[in-house]
């Protein structure tokens, strides 16, 4: 089963989705923490968040999964935790940059419904349903 809930910044959606998630043992996933390991990444290999292509080329080559500790809702890109450094204002910054990319949209809305595949899933973000 995946459980979707989408709306608005401030609505609540990440409270509701966590608390759906642990009661239900299921993986909680969040898509801005995806566009924000996109503009992570972009900007560790010092590219230009602007440049669609290159930006879309990066999103391609990044396994993003979630996992949950005793700490919560961890963030793995290629398998290294970078929970902390998604948090950083340049990196939320960079996310908005790469979140209007049609592109980026396509190629993370695929990473998306395959982690959905697996089943036993909570996902929310903007525009998720």
């Amino acid at each position: 089963m995946i459980i979707a809930i989408d709306g608005p910044a401030g609505s609540g959606k990440s409270t509701i989705a966590k608390i759906i998630a642990e009661r239900l043992q299921y993986k909680y996933i969040n898509s801005g923490s995806m566009y924000r390991a996109v503009a992570r990444e972009v900007l560790k290999r010092g590219l230009d968040l602007s440049n669609e292509e290159n930006v879309a080329r990066v999103a391609e080559s990044l396994k993003i999964d979630f996992v949950h500790d005793i700490e919560g809702q961890r963030v793995l890109v290629n398998d290294e935790d970078v929970t902390q450094e998604l948090k950083s204002e340049t990196v939320g910054a960079g996310a908005a940059i790469v979140a209007s990319q049609v592109r980026v949209r396509e190629i993370l809305t695929a990473q998306q419904r395959e982690l959905g595949r697996r089943g036993q899933v909570v996902m929310e973000g903007r525009d998720i349903g």
